[in-house]
């Protein structure tokens, strides 16, 4: 109880930090710089990442949210250094001081733990500043330039090495050996008692199927378990084989690495079924709006695609031929919306969407069977973090841009 009041009193906080600066003046003059260290580690260790303040022109609030592939890292804490008094919310922090403060060097440290499935790689971590994040006592804001640091995951992960009793390889699921290895190992990062013989079955989530005899003398091919689902890695479902989002690529030249929503593009491109595209081959267009259409074809698609159990239609401006028709039937039958007038004759699937009726919708797909419009949905989506430095808390009756929408979506999948 006293852990939920804290949480509560510092999202009410944030709030209202927010809502001070309606109209707040961006200070002139040289930005506060944020500098992140680069660290490495290996599974299962922890490790500690500084944050290094320099240019202070006298700050009373800073606020910052963590950003970094929760499929490889758990932030477990923060540690305050040069400036103590901060309070955190999972991967918000909030220092609010009673004066300004010019102090320069290092400020906090993030602690982090490698999970133990995690395979080598080096992974980006970064601070957001949202809007007032960075403030004097006079409400100027200074926004900063944030260098954003790594942690470098070295070694294997755990289950990767090979047993004592087992003379299979199978590499890449290609073949094996060895006809009484009680557990013989699949390619790096395989589970902890892969077998040669059924190939890599994981990937370097460790999620590898059980092995428990040694390859066959046949040493026959092996693929990846057919829809292993989404895992602690952050990776994309029903893919033939598991992989990290952080590593799959995208084309689309305006989705930087450094922005909220990459990861969450990345995710939505590659989802098994693919939620969705881009505008073209190089552009995703995150700014843009989406439709409500578009909005209960996502869910739909995030969902599985699952066949409605009628196809009977109530909408006199959704057609059979129209890519929404069976999500919308869909979503109709999970009462996440049931039309847009009182005679439920019209869907306006060509309507755009605000934050609020993108909130509402994915929580009443969550929760089947409750209304929660904006006000209960958004103190749900609030306490997932699912709104966090996406700069949408202000004004939920906004217009939601296509990369934020992909953000929600991915940040509850992470949840699950």
């Amino acid at each position: 109880m006293k852990a939920t009041k804290r949480i509560l009193a510092l999202t009410l906080t944030i709030a209202l930090i927010l809502a001070a600066f309606p109209s707040a003046v961006f200070a002139e003059g040289e930005a506060p710089k944020l500098v992140l260290s680069n660290e490495s580690a290996e599974p299962g260790e922890s490790v500690s990442v500084s944050v290094n303040l320099s240019d202070n022109p006298g700050l009373m609030v800073m606020m910052f949210t963590a950003s970094y592939d929760h499929g490889k890292l758990a932030l477990t804490g923060i540690s305050a250094e040069g400036i103590t008094g901060w309070d955190t919310n999972g991967d918000n922090m909030l220092w609010l001081g009673n004066k300004n403060n010019d102090f320069n060097g290092t400020i906090l440290k993030l602690n982090f733990k490698v999970l133990e499935s995690a395979a080598p790689e080096v992974m980006p971590i970064t601070l957001i500043c949202n809007k007032g994040g960075m403030a004097n006592h006079d409400e100027e804001e200074f926004p900063p330039e944030i260098t954003a640091g790594s942690i470098t995951i070295t070694g294997s992960p755990s289950g990767s090495g090979s047993s004592s009793s087992g003379s299979g390889t199978g590499e890449s699921g290609t073949s094996g050996s060895g006809s009484s290895g009680s557990s013989g190992s699949g390619n790096s990062g395989s589970g902890s008692s892969g077998s040669g013989s059924s190939g890599s079955g994981s990937s370097s989530s460790g999620s590898g199927s059980s092995g428990s005899s040694g390859s066959s003398s046949s040493g026959s091919s092996g693929s990846g378990s057919s829809g292993s689902g989404s895992s602690d890695t952050g990776s994309t479902s029903g893919t033939e084989a598991t992989v990290p989002i952080s590593q799959l690529k995208i084309d689309f030249e305006d989705v930087p690495r450094n922005e909220y929503y990459y990861l969450p593009v990345v995710w939505a491109f590659h989802h098994d079924p693919q939620i969705t595209d881009g505008k073209s081959k190089t552009k995703f267009d995150p700014m843009g709006t989406c439709t409500r259409g578009e909005v209960v074809t996502f869910l739909w698609r995030a969902a599985g695609c699952p066949e409605p159990k009628s196809l009977k239609n109530q909408f006199t401006d959704v057609k059979e031929t129209d890519y929404f028709f069976k999500p919308v039937l869909w979503a109709v039958e999970q009462r996440i919306t049931e039309g847009t007038n009182a005679e439920k004759t019209h869907f306006s699937p060509w309507t755009t969407c605000s934050t609020a009726h993108i909130i509402t919708f994915l929580y009443r797909s969550i929760f089947t069977g409750k209304d929660g419009w904006y006000t209960e949905a958004g103190d749900w989506a609030n306490s997932f973090g699912l709104l966090a430095d996406t700069g949408l808390l202000t004004d939920p009756y906004e217009n939601c841009p296509r990369g934020a929408v992909v953000t929600f979506l991915y940040r509850w999948s992470q949840q699950q």
